[in-house]
């Protein structure tokens, strides 16, 4: 098993118009470091869904169990645990035996049992230029899973841009995409970040979760 600490990202969620406007950037100013790979990801939760509401309301002290098939992986599947501290974030990665996401029934961790919760699929683009790393992902799918008793898929408008910046001063490439001359990236993104989780997204969308 490892452990990766994380640097720290920041997201953009963006609509289907802005998304032309954005890769009409990327491609000028970037290059692309793969081919696009599609991720799968199956998403565990407890039967009242405790991760996902601890997503919801809690910024430190919690975190989120995935099983995940990365391409050229030879189909390997890997059990990823995502935890988000007041120290920070890091993620610890395992291979596991399992061929198929269908085998995994339930995984125990820290005495809670958990069970599968929602299937998460998308197209990734990879990109890079001396300052930035990016990440683009679209055709984003959402499916819930019999576990739970339905059996549903959504397919999600949202278009997921995370990056790094290497240098820290980059207003002008994403001001001039999304905000105002005068705005920075600064003030818009870094010292108020955009929240997004997939896998809140999806059960926000496949399941009816009542909030005490």
């Amino acid at each position: 098993m490892s452990t990766k600490l994380s640097r720290r990202e920041y997201k953009i969620v963006i609509n289907d118009f802005n998304v032309y406007k954005f890769l009409n950037v990327i491609n000028k100013e970037f290059d692309q470091l793969y081919m696009d790979r599609f991720i799968k990801s199956l998403y565990f939760d407890t039967l009242g869904f405790k991760l996902y509401k601890e997503s919801l309301f809690q910024d430190s002290d919690r975190f989120k169990i995935r099983f995940r098939n990365y391409p050229r992986s030879n189909e390997k599947i890997y059990k990823e645990i995502k935890f988000n501290t007041a120290e920070g974030k890091k993620k610890t990665v395992e291979e596991v035996s399992f061929k198929k996401f269908s085998h995994i029934k339930e995984y125990f961790f820290q005495g809670i049992e958990y069970y599968p919760a929602s299937f998460v699929q998308y197209k990734r683009s990879y990109f890079a230029n001396e300052n930035i790393r990016l990440t683009i992902d679209k055709d984003v799918m959402y499916q819930s899973h019999r576990f739970r008793g339905i059996n549903n898929k959504i397919y999600s408008r949202k278009t997921i841009i995370e990056y790094k910046l290497l240098k820290s001063n980059q207003s002008n490439l994403f001001s001039k995409i999304f905000y105002d001359k005068n705005d920075s990236i600064e003030d818009k993104i870094i010292k108020n970040p955009e929240k997004f989780s997939k896998y809140v997204d999806s059960v926000s969308n496949l399941y009816n979760v009542k909030i005490n």
